[in-house]
């Protein structure tokens, strides 16, 4: 269903998918583009470790100019993602800093389209919003219609909330 989905979407933000099949025994098969590098969290984490030792080393705080620019960024990037998957009618539902990959030349790829739906008319391949059960997220970045179980209410917004969490 993930790979279903993610072959959908092809975007230079969204890894693409090359083949998705079965194997000789029959088990799945999913081929993907291979993507080295690190997670945008990573990146986060390292940047704010470094300025603390700034600003602890300093009496006054400063900000990192070239991390803050290079984080915004990223930031636009996965927003174009989303866009994208928006035009597309679907809604990512799990958007973090984790599932962002920073690949080894800066390219910027948006990640894990697992509990992904459809928000726009039937579909034949994707769940859409209302049929989904329980709860799935991400408890810190889960938008509030998410969290009350209020699947009728799932649509792109969703996502423009979880944007503003990360």
């Amino acid at each position: 269903r993930e790979a279903r989905i993610t072959g959908l979407l092809e975007h230079p933000n969204i890894v693409p998918v090359y083949a998705l099949g079965q194997d000789e025994r029959g088990m799945p098969l999913l081929v993907m583009k291979r993507v080295e590098g690190r997670s945008w969290r990573q990146m986060l984490k390292a940047d704010w470790e470094a300025w603390r030792e700034e600003t602890q080393e300093k009496s006054e705080r400063q900000l990192l100019p070239k991390a803050l620019s290079r984080h915004l960024e990223i930031f636009m990037q996965v927003c174009q993602a989303v866009a994208f998957s928006h035009s597309k009618g679907i809604v990512h539902r799990d958007l973090k800093p984790e599932n962002v990959m920073i690949g080894s030349f800066g390219e910027v790829y948006l990640l894990d389209w697992g509990i992904a739906v459809c928000v726009d008319g039937p579909s034949k391949t994707l769940r859409l919003a209302d049929q989904v059960n329980g709860l799935a997220g991400t408890p810190a970045y889960m938008a509030p219609e998410m969290v009350y179980g209020d699947l009728a209410r799932i649509d792109r917004r969703t996502d423009i909330y979880l944007l503003g969490a990360v």
